[in-house]
């Protein structure tokens, strides 16, 4: 009887002691916060976001570049367990579709990549970040104030919106190679990575003319500068984007 008694006691110990455990803990050594911070630290190499603009412009920096990129995948799929079912399939799609663009950089056109990155000036740069700024400050907006029925299309036409805006990139041109242009290289890499995601959720608003025509209103909102002081390497861009996502679901 006393055994009885106490392996009942273990098992309610071991119960309780796991039960308590941090709810967001999953298989593996980091928190759920923790991991998203790390696929958001990803995000913001890839689209140049982080304060360190790493450019995989020669083979040193390749290989750190692709070392961390290709990393994305793997983190996603760890930290989606973290997410509701919709939310976990979106960034799933967008994590698969971000590889068609890691694809290219790091295995299929490496050397054309690498002259492209080599091009790209801290001007040509803080353009791309300020076209940035418009889609994670409406991604915040989404996250923090929209409803259910507003997430959708503003999630939709802020994105294409923003995949419209990356045409208008004055390119840096530093080479006579027909191979490089570095505002097309830019806007074809981020609409490879996205077009999966935006098959996906944004049938009804594929494009910037039905966003114009169906909220014209909304779009004069979305295409408001972000704030004084808005720094997009501080803002979390991941938690943003799963946000409005899972306002739609």
């Amino acid at each position: 009887m006393i055994k009885v008694n106490v392996f009942i006691l273990l098992l309610t110990v071991y119960i309780i002691n796991h039960s308590s455990a941090a709810p967001n803990k999953p298989k593996g050594n980091l928190s759920c916060p923790e991991q998203l911070k790390e696929v958001d630290r990803i995000f913001k190499v890839l689209l140049l976001i982080s304060k360190r603009r790493l450019l995989p412009k020669d083979d040193a920096k390749h290989t750190e570049y692709c070392k961390d990129v290709t990393s994305l995948g793997k983190k996603v799929n760890r930290y989606s367990k973290c997410e509701k079912p919709f939310a976990a399939q979106v960034l799933t799609i967008l994590s698969n579709g971000v590889k068609k663009p890691i694809k290219y950089i790091c295995n299929e056109k490496k050397q054309v990549s690498m002259e492209n990155f080599g091009c790209m000036t801290d001007q040509f740069i803080d353009q791309l970040n300020e076209k940035e700024s418009y889609l994670i400050k409406n991604l915040k907006y989404i996250t923090n104030n929209a409803s259910s029925a507003e997430a959708l299309p503003l999630f939709c036409c802020s994105m294409v919106d923003f995949l419209d805006s990356l045409t208008k990139i004055e390119p840096a041109k530093c080479s006579s190679s027909p191979n490089v242009h570095t505002g097309k290289f830019i806007h074809q890499r981020i609409s490879s990575g996205a077009a999966d995601v935006l098959d996906l959720v944004c049938s009804t608003y594929k494009n910037v003319k039905t966003c114009d025509e169906k909220i014209p209103s909304v779009m004069t909102t979305l295409r408001t500068p972000a704030p004084k002081g808005f720094s997009i390497d501080k803002e979390p861009f991941a938690t943003y984007f799963i946000g409005a996502v899972t306002k739609m679901s």
